[in-house]
């Protein structure tokens, strides 16, 4: 009873994908192309998956801010100018920008996810620490402790 892999082109200088979660450094991120055979790629790829999980958390204080600067400039209006109909809404630069940064944050939660699931200890522990430092970074100005916006987490 051995460990389940499914092939990813061995033949071609790819890793094996090993559906436990496992160590080494022989590693396929997303495609063929980006591969991990030795100890200095899989540390770069490592940090760099730290960062963009820091990119995610830093991502969802700037739309929150964003959203928040909306809302003052909304406020600072005069009544009659504050109704919207769904075209001018849909239309609206704040609505476009904030659709723009919710469009980049999910693209980055689930490309996390697929990188947590090639169930490697060290991708999964760098995208866990990425998340807890991008927490204390920008969790300090957090509104609530839930948020609704995640998906993948």
């Amino acid at each position: 009873m051995g460990i389940e892999t499914h092939s990813h082109g061995r033949e071609n200088g790819g890793c094996d994908m090993i559906m436990l979660f496992h160590g080494g450094v022989c590693e396929t991120i997303f495609f063929n192309s980006w591969t991990t055979h030795t100890l200095g790629p899989f540390i770069g790829t490592a940090i760099a998956i730290f960062f963009l999980t820091i990119l995610h958390e830093g991502l969802k204080f700037l739309r929150e801010r964003y959203y928040d600067e909306e809302r003052r400039m909304e406020r600072s209006l005069p009544r009659d100018d504050r109704r919207k109909t769904f075209s001018s809404f849909l239309c609206n630069k704040y609505h476009l920008v904030q659709t723009l940064m919710h469009f980049i944050q999910v693209t980055l939660a689930y490309a996390l996810m697929l990188i947590y699931m090639n169930f490697n200890y060290y991708q999964c522990l760098a995208i866990l620490l990425g998340f807890a430092v991008g927490y204390f970074i920008f969790g300090w100005a957090q509104k609530s402790t839930t948020d609704t916006n995640d998906c993948c987490y």
